[in-house]
Order: C-alpha cells, then sequence, then structure tokens
C-alpha cells in the first residue's frame, strides 16, 4: 500500500499493491543458516555483534516452505526433513564485532543422537551432549564458558548446519580421494619444509607485548618503540592471569598497576586510549591484539581514575603520558 506499491511488467497504469513472497522449489542436500549476528551502528561507524538469545531445533520440516510444483514426494517424505549436526560459536563481546573473540563448533558425527557430539575447541576436542549444542551459552562442555552470568551472555550460535534425512548416509561416508588431489596430499605429507606451518605452541599462544612509560620517553614519533617486554602466555587464560608475569616484570605487587589497551590510531600514531576495567580482564587473551601500556603507582590508591574510566568500547580517553610527550590530544 501507499509507497510501498510496485510496477508490475506489462502494466502501464501506475504501481499496484503488490504481494512479494519467496517459493523454495528444490532443497539442498546441507543446509547451512546464519543467524545474523553481525549489524552495523551508523553513529559509530563501525560493526557490532548481536548477542540476543535465540533457540534452534533439532530437526525441521520445511515442507510447508515448498511451492506447489516442488516435488516433495521422496517415499517416506524424508527430502524436507533437516537434522542439526553443526553449530558454528562465537564467544565474547569485543569493540570490533566478530573480529574479536574466540570460536569453537559442535559437530554431530554420526547417526546417532546422544553420544555423537563432538566439541571443536582450538586443538582441543572433546565429547559434548546434544544438549550442548542446542544451548551454548550453559554448557559445561565448553573451554569458553564462565560461571558469570555476563559472560554466558555473549556466548551465543553464530551458525547452524543441518543435514537432509535423505541424503545423511552418502553424507557420512567416506568418500574416495580424488586422483588429481592425491599427489598433492602425498608431496605435504613428505615435505621436509616445516618452517611456514604453525607450531602447536603458536597456535596456542600470544605474545604480550609490555610498555611503560620509561619505554615511551625513549620514543620518538616515527621511531619503532625498541626493547619492549614480551610475556608469552595462552590465548585462552583471561587478561587477568597477565598480571603475575608482569608483576614479575615490573617486581611490583599485582594491585600497583593497571593496565591500558595499546592501539595505533588512523594515522599511525600511537595510542594508550582506554583503561582497562575488571570487566576487561575476564576476556580472553586472544580477544586483544596483545599490547598492553602499564600504568605503574607505588600505592594502589595513588592512580587517578578518568572521568570516563572506558567502561564501553565507544569510549576513548588518551593516557596523559601520551599528551605530553607527543604534544597532542
Amino acid at each position: 500500500e501507499g509507497d510501498n506499491k510496485c510496477r508490475a511488467e506489462g502494466y502501464d497504469d501506475g504501481k499496484h499493491p503488490t504481494t512479494i513472497h519467496i517459493e523454495i522449489v528444490s532443497l539442498p542436500p546441507v543446509l547451512v543458516l546464519s543467524l545474523g549476528r553481525l549489524n552495523f551502528d551508523y553513529a559509530y561507524m563501525q560493526d557490532f555483534k548481536v548477542s540476543t538469545p535465540c533457540t534452534y531445533p533439532p530437526t525441521i520440516d520445511l515442507k510447508r516452505f515448498m511451492s506447489p510444483d516442488a516435488d516433495v514426494s521422496a517415499g517416506d517424505g524424508s527430502s524436507t526433513i533437516y537434522h542439526l549436526y553443526g553449530v558454528h560459536v562465537h564467544s565474547g563481546k569485543g569493540p570490533r564485532g566478530l573480529d574479536q573473540g574466540h570460536n569453537s563448533v559442535y559437530i554431530r558425527t554420526s547417526a546417532s543422537v546422544d553420544d555423537s557430539w563432538l566439541l571443536f575447541d582450538d586443538w582441543s576436542v572433546s565429547h559434548a551432549s546434544p544438549y550442548d549444542a542446542l544451548d551454548p551459552s550453559s554448557s559445561s562442555s565448553s573451554s569458553s564458558s564462565s560461571s558469570s552470568s555476563s559472560s554466558r551472555d555473549h556466548i551465543t550460535p553464530f551458525m547452524l548446519v543441518y543435514y537432509r534425512e535423505s541424503d545423511i548416509d552418502n553424507i557420512l561416508s567416506d568418500p574416495p580421494i580424488p586422483n588429481h588431489l592425491k599427489p598433492i596430499f602425498e608431496q605435504q605429507h613428505s615435505s621436509e619444509d616445516r618452517s611456514k606451518k604453525y607450531s602447536l605452541v603458536d597456535l596456542l599462544y600470544t605474545s604480550a607485548i609490555i610498555i611503560t612509560e620509561e619505554h615511551i620517553r625513549k620514543w620518538k614519533p616515527g621511531m619503532r618503540l625498541v626493547k619492549t617486554h614480551e610475556i608469552r602466555i595462552k590465548k585462552s587464560e583471561k587478561l587477568k592471569e597477565l598480571r603475575g608475569p608482569v608483576s614479575k616484570y615490573l617486581r611490583l605487587p599485582a594491585s600497583h598497576f593497571r593496565f591500558w589497551y595499546w592501539q595505533n590510531d588512523s594515522n599511525k600514531i600511537v595510542n594508550a586510549n582506554r583503561l582497562l576495567n575488571p570487566l576487561d580482564e575476564e576476556r580472553r587473551m586472544d580477544d586483544y591484539y596483545g599490547r598492553f601500556y602499564i600504568e605503574k603507582s607505588t600505592w594502589p590508591t595513588n592512580l587517578p581514575i578518568p572521568e570516563d574510566p572506558g567502561h564501553h568500547h565507544h569510549h576513548r580517553h588518551r593516557h596523559p603520558l601520551f599528551k605530553r610527550v607527543l604534544g597532542r590530544d
């Protein structure tokens, strides 16, 4: 109605009230559904993650969505019935939407429902229940789960994979390796050059670069920071676990310093522009890019709190030291 009217091909008498619908005329063996977890904030011109809870069934029948002309007469009617076989899960609430956080996946490996689900989390593979796959935020098997309700709110299913019932046997069977791929696989297995392959340590650990006031005062714009301190830590560890190694490096109690997030702005100017609070320290190390400015104090109470400590990722405050050294805001 109104401005939503459409012109119709073959009719020259203007716009008409129109009903638009989509009909499905054929279905795939594997149905992949994206849950639309990424949106764009035009106020801040950046992506953000949608963490709205949702439920999804272990079995769906798409017959009612099919076109009347579609052929859905396969014997027992299984050509429109789909069963859940995969759930892609995203954990974390990073300021860059889905670019930050942690990804894991639940995969069902056989037609059996109860004992065929596995959780793939980095290099860790563990058994999971079908209930974990249907509700990842309350899963006890996911290593990315947390006891805090705020952390669980950001463990969200991102993508669902359903197999068509009539094709399950063919999908789960082991297909032969095509002849044209065999030489490639053999060459990869026999190759002695492993220098470009990530080791297990590289995949499990990240480097946290520790930057202090001493480093900044020796630095000049246009130059690289040198002799910064590097600490290796598991990507799955929370930021708060970094306090121990940093305390040892600085020879200060863990309560006598705090973390600022280190970033380069659009003009490639170094910047410690966000004070990380206790909630930030509950996030995993792989939520960050690994550089932190450490603000030290002789006494814990001597560190002033900015007017806005940067609790929300939209708020940014350059540390006063950078204003003095760089001579700009």
